[in-house]
């Protein structure tokens, strides 16, 4: 589906209905990634309507030269939320860079947002102010590296701490196709490492509402310590950090554990509705 912003066309699709649940995906993935986590369950959950977006420059939406930083991508993903969701209440699941930008949105319309999941969460943009834990392997798979090898992806080797055959099938059918369907020149563009311009620390308020963070405890991407500052200011959240996982968690690193907490976090909005 297409939607018509003002000077940009963004590509979504949405599955079910009843309360509105946006998924953003991570950087420079796009939407298949989350679909593929999350259908299975939701799928199995009436009362959802799960809307997923393509960011510009991923997937089918396209990069325009006048978005340059963090906030320009978190203007589009409000102009999205004001075209196709409107004044409803709803809800947001961020991956990785997508929760980077949901913190955003939470903190431009605080009292529209009634429960919040982010996963392996990119906190601080800038790479080098993040705290990492060293690169760790725990599950070697020759297979998972010739893949990667082939599709000129070496740098991607970092990602995982369990090169599982289903992380293999994973890479196969949805992350490199995602990943080269990516515009990189115009991604290349952005100052990725400029933060967006919100004072997090001194103005966000308090998320008093059902909220799950979820990290990987071997992430060299985005790491866990800098996403446990949060937990404060999110006084309803269910804080999980995963061992033998590193930033694949929910696609294909400790699946089974992560869909229980997806679970749990639906029965504490549930449960919090009734």
């Amino acid at each position: 589906m297409k939607c018509e912003l003002e000077r940009i066309t963004m590509n979504y699709e949405t599955y079910g209905e009843g309360q509105p649940i946006l998924m953003i995906h991570g950087w420079p993935v796009d939407h298949q990634l989350l679909l593929q986590t999350f259908e299975p369950i939701f799928d199995r959950k009436n009362g959802w309507k799960r809307i997923y977006i393509d960011l510009p420059g991923m997937g089918k939406t396209p990069g325009m030269e006048w978005i340059k930083t963090h906030d320009d991508m978190l203007e589009v993903l409000l102009e999205f939320i004001a075209k196709i969701i409107k004044d409803d209440h709803f809800f947001i699941i961020g991956q990785s860079y997508g929760a980077y930008l949901a913190r955003g949105v939470l903190y431009r319309m605080p009292n529209s947002i009634d429960g919040l999941i982010m996963y392996v969460p990119a906190t601080i943009a800038n790479r080098e102010k993040r705290t990492l834990p060293d690169h760790e392997i725990l599950h070697h798979n020759p297979s998972y590296v010739e893949e990667l090898i082939a599709n000129e992806l070496e740098d991607n080797l970092i990602i995982l701490a369990d090169q599982s055959d289903q992380c293999l099938e994973g890479l196969k059918s949805i992350v490199i196709p995602s990943l080269m369907r990516a515009d990189y020149e115009f991604l290349n563009g952005i100052n990725y490492e400029k933060e967006l311009s919100i004072d997090f620390e001194k103005k966000a308020p308090h998320f008093t509402k059902p909220t799950l963070i979820v990290c990987g405890r071997q992430d060299a991407v985005v790491g866990y310590r800098d996403a446990w500052q949060l937990i404060e200011r999110f006084p309803r959240a269910t804080f999980a950090v995963l061992d033998y996982a590193g930033h694949g968690v929910g696609g294909c690193e400790r699946d089974e554990l992560f869909r229980n907490l997806v679970l749990d976090w639906i029965d504490r909005v549930e449960r919090q509705a009734g």
